[in-house]
């Protein structure tokens, strides 16, 4: 038996590592070459485009996530409300597959070429879709946003139901509360680490009255002095998140506009 003498190992991992490296740089060239063409995180169609391409039914895109026409809303203030002049933060809670994160980080990038998202979601399956994460961190880094948004995988506040506690297909909520699991509190962290320091929270995940009211109570001492706060399902479809939306000044927030599907508040 021949003992392998500390020549030969050094030569073995000359070796390992040569092959380490070459595997990386084809890698990395491979990935340069086949980089998908960017598209417009603005453009539902081109969004819609890419999700269902990648197995999303078209129907999960359209109902799951805030219409074009209150995303063009949104934009509209933002652009008018937000300083150009720095690097923005932003926060979104409720990622689903990321057609209102790309929308959210497209537009604060547009305002200033470095500013940044920070998106946070417990990645449960909705709506039958597992692993939701993994389309939206495919969609941003087809939009190019992949250097302008963060992921957070885990509650904004407290475990709560996935789905909004709506049956699925095969997959029942209720019964699946136990297994489900998640990081918690991720907002009253982030305060530790950034208050008061966003620029626009946006928030779209958990749709119990109480639930949104902890979130907007931990997000307020995140904000920047006259900060902006973007709330989904604010109509009669979800009559307690409207009277949320309508009591925001107690929580801090000063109603500015809506239009009968988002609505936005200025932090006091």
């Amino acid at each position: 038996m021949r003992l392998i003498t500390q020549a030969d190992a050094a030569t073995q991992r000359a070796h390992f590592h040569a092959q380490r490296r070459e595997a990386i740089t084809k890698a990395t060239a491979t990935n340069e070459a086949t980089r998908p063409a960017g598209i417009d995180a603005t453009d539902r169609k081109q969004i819609s485009a890419f999700l269902e391409a990648r197995g999303i039914a078209s129907n999960h895109i359209s109902e799951g996530s805030i219409p074009e026409l209150s995303l063009a809303f949104m934009r509209e203030h933002l652009v008018a409300l937000l300083p150009a002049n720095t690097p923005l933060i932003g926060l979104h809670v409720g990622n689903f597959v990321g057609v209102s994160l790309s929308f959210l980080s497209a537009t604060l990038k547009h305002i200033h070429q470095d500013s940044l998202v920070i998106g946070v979601d417990p990645n449960l399956i909705h709506r039958g879709i597992i692993n939701p994460q993994e389309h939206v961190a495919a969609l941003l880094t087809a939009c190019g946003l992949q250097r302008n948004t963060m992921l957070i995988a885990g509650y904004s506040d407290t475990k709560s139901i996935s789905n909004d506690g709506v049956a699925w297909n095969d997959y029942n909520p209720a019964d699946q509360f136990a297994t489900e699991a998640g990081c918690e509190r991720v907002i009253s962290h982030l305060d530790r680490l950034l208050a008061p320091r966003c620029h626009v929270a946006m928030v779209d995940g958990n749709h119990e009255a109480a639930y949104l009211r902890r979130e907007l109570a931990a997000l307020r001492p995140l904000m920047h002095p006259g900060g902006i706060l973007v709330l989904d399902d604010v109509d009669v479809y979800w009559e307690e998140l409207k009277e949320v939306f309508d009591q925001v000044e107690t929580l801090g927030f000063r109603p500015i506009t809506t239009d009968n599907r988002v609505g936005l508040a200025q932090a006091i």
